[in-house]
Parts: structure tokens; sequence; C-alpha cells
């Protein structure tokens, strides 16, 4: 068989391997299913559209013979991945009532063609979700799992770590589930009757930290933005103060410590909840106290 020319990237033909007829022959079924769930709307608003669509039209091509143009030379990789057994299951799953169910409760398949490839199925609430500074949930077919996908440039205010921190939220034994299908199916289904959707929408800010399950959610008082970012400063406030005291710098400490039970307060006031005005109100003091101290003996 001779080889394909590829604009911009290839200059010259060259031999296909026998692997790579294989390859090239699983793509028939993919493409077909790619463009199939293009028509019907179910990957169209997932901010990967163009880059999908293009695949679906590069992987017809590739079938027929004809020449294709892919804009860089990893898009051959990614075409011959989707055609594999994981790439095709993440594809038939989006067919079950599990996809449907979370469709319903306003989710959109955010996966880039990558993560398609690799089996990862991930949603959000957010259509034009960017794993930079995006929320949303990823189905895991290796490790039986569903995880919370965290943004990856946004400090959400744990001093121990900045950045990818995808968690955990469930997850099951490899024989709870018949096949690859059955497990995207079933956990998508579990996901769409557990995870707290309400929740998300009140949380629109990247640095909130979201899609937790009703159960979870229900023991907490309802969510209050203002306070969820103040509470954000209080622990950068605090952190900073540990830092201050472990090197040497007492009165800035103290200063930052001040601030952090200044907005404790403040947030006491809007909560009307007078024991933690107390507890705050008493803080201060105790700290101004110490500063004081420190001030006088320096002196």
């Amino acid at each position: 068989m001779k080889a394909l020319t590829f604009k911009g990237f290839v200059s010259e033909a060259r031999e296909i391997s026998a692997e790579e007829e294989d390859s090239m022959r699983q793509l028939g079924e993919t493409a077909k299913k790619l463009e199939y769930l293009l028509k019907v709307g179910l990957i169209d608003q997932s901010g990967y559209f163009k880059e999908i669509r293009d695949i679906a039209a590069t992987a017809t091509k590739f079938i027929k013979g004809l020449q294709i143009n892919p804009r860089e030379a990893e898009d051959l990789e990614i075409i011959k991945k989707i055609g594999r057994s994981t790439g095709v299951a993440a594809l038939d799953a989006l067919n079950t009532p599990g996809a449907q169910a979370l469709m319903e409760q306003g989710l959109h398949l955010v996966s880039s063609p990558t993560q398609i490839a690799n089996g990862t199925l991930v949603w959000s609430i957010d259509p034009n979700y960017r794993p930079a500074n995006g929320w949303g949930l990823g189905f895991f077919p290796g490790i039986r799992a569903i995880r919370r996908m965290t943004p990856k440039g946004v400090d959400l205010g744990v001093r121990w770590k900045t950045g990818s921190m995808d968690i955990k939220i469930k997850s099951w034994k490899a024989g709870d589930h018949s096949s690859v299908l059955d497990f995207y199916d079933k956990a998508m289904q579990w996901a769409a009757e557990n995870i707290d959707f309400e929740d998300v929408k009140l949380k629109p800010e990247p640095r909130s930290w979201k899609y937790y399950t009703k159960r979870t959610t229900g023991r907490r008082p309802q969510f209050n933005q203002e306070l969820h970012d103040m509470q954000l400063q209080v622990d950068n406030l605090l952190n900073m103060a540990r830092e201050r005291r472990f090197s040497g710098n007492p009165i800035e400490a103290y200063n930052f410590a001040l601030s952090a039970w200044t907005i404790k307060k403040k947030m006491g006031e809007i909560e009307n909840d007078r024991e933690k005005i107390a507890d705050a109100e008493d803080a201060i003091f105790r700290i101004k106290q110490d500063i004081e101290k420190l001030k006088n003996g320096n002196q």
C-alpha cells in the first residue's frame, strides 16, 4: 500500500506498516460513531466541536485512502488510539442511559479527543470548561472511579498543593461491572443521582470547591459565596502567620493573625453568630496584647 501525503509535516511519501494498516481498518467503525454523535448533538457543546469534527473527517479520509491534512502530526496518533477498544467504549458510553441522565442534569461532555482516546470521559456544568480553570467529573474505567476534576492553574487556597488535585469521589471493584461500557453507564447514573448539581450552579467562581455528593452538601448550611471567599482569605492569612512565626518574624506573624481574626469577626456578624463574634473579639484582644509585649520588649 502506498503512503499518504500529509501536508505541512511530511514532504514525501512513506510506506505504511502492517500495524498502521490494522489501525486504519479499525477506524471505520470509530469514524461512523463520531459522525453520528456529532449529528445527534451529543458532543456539540463540549468546546472541542471543531477538533472532534476534524478528526472524524480525517478518519473517514484515512479509511478511503484519500489525502489528509491534519493540523499536527499528533492528530494521527489520536485517531489511531480512538480506533482501539478504550476509545470505542468511551464513544459507545455516550449512548447509554447514564450519559442521558447527566445531560438531563445540565452537564456537557468536555473530554478532549486525547481523553476520549484514553477512555476518560469528563463532564461539566460549564460548556466552556477548560482544565486550567474548570471543575468537572471524570470517569476513569481503568481504576473504576469517578474523580472531581479541579482547576490546574487556579490557587484553591490549599497551602500544601496548588493546581492538579483531582480527588476520588467514588470507586468500585473491577468485578462490580460486567464490562467497561457497564462501568460508564452505572457510574454516570450514580453521579446523576448523587452529585449535588444545584450546589455546583451556585458556585461559579473557579476558587469555589464543588461537585460534592448530596449527602455531603446536605449536612452543610446554605452556601454563601461571600463567606466562602472570606474563609479563603482567613486560611491564607493564618498560613502566612505560621510561616512568619517559624521564620523568626513574630510581629509579622501576629499582624497576619490579627487580620485573619478581624475577618472572622465580620463573618460572625454576617451570620449573626454571637459565639463566633465573641471568640473573634477575644482572639483580637489577646493578639493585640501580645504585639504590645513584643514591641515593649524590643525597646
